[in-house]
């Protein structure tokens, strides 16, 4: 079985590369004379898919921690994780926000690929049920004969369902049927129409089938201590690079990992940083009350330290279900040249 990396949005296809390469913002700095600051910025541009995965960049940019590294960033968004990691494997970008499980599929691929330092340390998704059925499934125990939904065979959420059912001691294979739904607008119509009994869904799916439709209730939380087993163990997101891209440049690599780590702290610290992000790039259609309630749920995973034992947690969960055929040294995807940074 071949899992696509993913970095967040959770497509698995990803779409023709756009043509139009990134526009470079205009150089800052301004003439001595006038008596301003002189000091030149260092453009450095990031990969992202629009969703929480990428969310600790636009933190680390509002706040100015880019520019206090001397960095001037630029985000460019893609449609999918695929072909946000390929932006970043091809030099479109310098820098790419991405699942840390994506480093191992990169590696395995042949990519010398590399995480420099952890955005969130949980799974940004959950098992929905659908409101009609919320008497008869209470738990993922109690799926045997079920349809759940998924976004796409191979995705994360492919994974996560299949790896969560194991851990209740389900077959996702015979026990259920996995139904593909696509994105999380998706997610919404199919258990609307009674595609599916239970959905597995990300921000702002898990908002709008809970609260805002009301179609569904919640079933498993995976971005609390409610993720069976191993699932829980798992980590999320990082900021990634090529290695060759830092070794160009290893200070400049240094300063945004400090810039992401003073995004991280200041999001685990105060959960509004993270809903003023929310509501400004992510979710402006969401009412600020619900912002806020996702903000408190997200901003407890934020943490800039990653470990071997982390990563070799992945490894292990994906060799148990064959989505990786040869074991990877958790050593070969993790730069911990900067852990000092990461306290």
């Amino acid at each position: 079985m071949v899992l696509t990396a993913c970095g967040g949005g959770e497509e698995t296809t990803a779409p023709d590369t756009p043509t139009d390469e990134p526009t470079a913002p205009e150089e800052t700095g301004t003439d001595a004379d006038d008596g301003q600051d002189t000091t030149e910025l260092t453009d450095v541009s990031f990969s992202a898919v629009p969703s929480m995965t990428s969310i600790g960049l636009h933190v680390a940019n509002d706040l100015g921690y880019f520019e206090e590294e001397g960095i001037r960033a630029e985000i460019v968004d893609f449609d999918s994780g695929a072909a946000s990691e390929q932006a970043m494997l091809t030099g479109e970008v310098d820098y790419g926000a991405g699942g840390v499980v994506s480093t191992l599929l990169m590696e395995a691929a042949g990519e010398d690929v590399t995480n420099l330092v952890l955005f969130q340390s949980k799974p940004i998704f959950s098992f929905v049920v659908r409101s009609d059925l919320a008497g008869e499934i209470a738990g993922l125990e109690d799926l045997e004969g079920r349809t759940v939904g998924i976004s796409s065979p191979g995705s994360l959420t492919d994974f996560f369902a299949r790896l969560s059912l194991h851990e209740v001691g389900l077959d996702p294979d015979s026990d259920v049927d996995l139904v593909a739904t696509g994105g999380t607008s998706g997610h919404v119509a199919a258990l609307q129409a009674e595609q599916v009994d239970v959905q597995l869904t990300w921000e702002p799916g898990t908002t709008q089938i809970t609260e805002v439709t009301g179609v569904g209730e919640m079933l498993v939380d995976l971005r609390t201590d409610e993720a069976p087993g191993v699932v829980g163990e798992l980590i999320g997101s990082s900021l990634q690079a090529l290695n060759s891209t830092i070794e160009e440049d290893p200070e400049l690599a240094e300063a945004i990992v400090r810039a992401v780590v003073k995004a991280d702290n200041a999001i685990a610290e105060d959960p509004s940083v993270l809903a003023d992000a929310l509501e400004t790039h992510l979710f402006s259609d969401l009412p600020r009350e619900q912002i806020e309630r996702i903000a408190e749920i997200e901003s407890a995973s934020f943490r800039p330290s990653i470990t071997e034992d982390e990563i070799q947690a992945w490894v292990d969960a994906y060799m148990e279900l064959g989505f990786l055929e040869e074991p990877i040294e958790p050593s070969a995807v993790l730069d911990d040249r900067f852990a000092d940074l990461w306290q």
